[in-house]
């Protein structure tokens, strides 16, 4: 796998092309953070992930709100 032991932080991954990005990530090996401003789609892409065998971490954020990407970093850290 060509991202065993990465972190994919992925901002939209709860639909679209940050979904797809996602799933890709995941099964290249990533352990994939998911950043989207609707924490249920986030959980759903994760859902998803999971079932597949991956890794993945939904967080609610804006990403246009520097307090709330610094708060979903730290978490993604931690």
């Amino acid at each position: 796998m060509k991202l065993s032991e990465k972190v994919a932080v992925i901002t939209g991954g709860g639909s679209g092309i940050g979904h797809a990005a996602a799933i890709l990530m995941a099964k290249e090996g990533a352990k994939v953070a998911i950043i989207d401003h609707i924490l249920e789609t986030g959980q759903e892409t994760v859902r998803q992930l999971v079932n597949e065998g991956g890794c993945g971490l939904a967080i609610a954020a804006d990403v246009g709100d520097s307090q709330q990407m610094q708060k979903a970093f730290q978490t993604i850290f931690d």
